[in-house]
């Protein structure tokens, strides 16, 4: 990726799509098992959990903040 540097940049935080709203049941359709917390998404990338999973206490908010990460890379890379 390539940046460019302005000289008068200005506020573009209009021009931000938002992406949608949490919803519960993507987090079942991506495999993400909120009381199991041992099983590893083998479609996951690894760069996106990899911080995540190398820590020895591993919390729900960890698993939920890495699923949403991984989430981000697929919506990013599936458009075309």
């Amino acid at each position: 990726m390539l940046l460019q540097v302005v000289a008068d940049a200005r506020d573009v935080g209009g021009h931000l799509d938002a992406t949608g709203e949490a919803d519960a049941s993507d987090l079942a359709q991506r495999r993400v098992r909120l009381l199991r917390r041992r099983r590893v998404d083998a479609r996951a990338h690894a760069a996106t959990l990899g911080g995540t999973l190398q820590r020895r206490g591993l919390g729900l908010l960890d698993l939920v903040l890495a699923a949403l990460a991984d989430q981000l890379v697929d919506r990013g890379h599936g458009r075309p």
